[in-house]
């Protein structure tokens, strides 16, 4: 936990993100995603079907929100493309 964290009671993760993923889909498939390929990249594996499932939603509702008439861009969303590209330099 980072050191501010410590003396304002604050957990982005808890207070922040999980609530965020909750109510948006994209990010919720992006966050199991990385979940999982977190796990299995640790053990020295490739990702698993079910992460490659998670993915491929997670950016079909990216792209979708983006080919509205209205492009419908929240901050779930930008959180979403920020989320793979943390993965694409983690891996």
């Amino acid at each position: 936990m980072y050191t501010i964290e410590k003396h304002v009671n604050l957990n982005p993760a808890k207070d922040y993100w999980l609530p965020m993923a909750f109510q948006d889909a994209a990010l919720l498939h992006a966050f199991i995603f990385c979940a999982d390929g977190h796990g299995t990249i640790s053990q020295g594996r490739k990702e698993g079907l079910a992460a490659v499932i998670h993915l491929s939603k997670a950016i079909q509702i990216v792209n979708e929100r983006l080919r509205a008439p209205v492009p419908n861009i929240t901050d779930a969303t930008i959180a979403v493309v920020c989320t793979f590209a943390h993965t694409e330099v983690r891996c």
